[in-house]
């Protein structure tokens, strides 16, 4: 029995991510995507002076929008950045409890710390605009998920995601006003 155990703790450790995280435990990789090319013109659509919050997303399979309204497991946004790097900043809590719904949250400039992000890229290819987000998967290991987006003024859509139990979704990221100095100075640590 104690073996058993044994052999179980030491295979899981084995399949867990081992390479470099950030000071938060967020994982980074050496690495970028293929194709992966910085376009001045992205800089004229996709503002990196400001954060997008995520606001919702659309079933495409029941022609249906569903709101975040009630945050309870947080906010998310994204954070781009003049080298072609994006943060994804996910679950930002700031009332402490975990669970509990805080209908506006009182964000800081510590809240916008890149090292306590997802890393990510993001380029034009073959007039496409492409996210890529290194990220932790249930099983302990890290990978890059590709995802394709548009934008339509204020708003960035990531298009065609399919869940996992199986409904075929976009995900709405609003621009959001907040403090200028919340996001100046940061630099990405990959």
């Amino acid at each position: 029995m104690v073996r058993s155990f044994l052999l179980l703790l030491f295979f899981a450790g084995c399949s867990c991510y081992k390479g470099p995280v950030s000071e938060f435990g967020f994982f980074r990789k050496d690495y970028k995507p293929e194709n992966f090319d910085i376009d001045k013109n992205l800089y004229n659509i996709i503002d990196t002076t400001e954060v997008y919050e995520r606001v919702g997303t659309f079933d495409l399979n029941n022609n249906e929008f569903y709101p975040y309204d009630d945050h309870k497991y947080g906010y998310n946004y994204l954070k781009f950045y003049a080298n072609g790097k994006v943060s994804d900043f996910r679950r930002i809590r700031t009332d402490g409890e975990p669970f509990s719904s805080n209908p506006e949250p009182e964000l800081s400039r510590n809240d916008f710390d890149p090292a306590k992000s997802a890393m990510g890229y993001f380029y034009a290819y073959d007039g496409k605009i492409f996210f890529n987000f290194f990220v932790r998967h249930r099983n302990c290991y890290g990978y890059f998920n590709k995802s394709e987006f548009i934008i339509k003024n204020d708003t960035l859509i990531e298009k065609n995601i399919q869940t996992i139990n199986g409904k075929d979704i976009e995900v709405f990221y609003v621009k959001k006003n907040i403090p200028i100095e919340f996001l100046q100075g940061w630099q990405p640590d990959w």
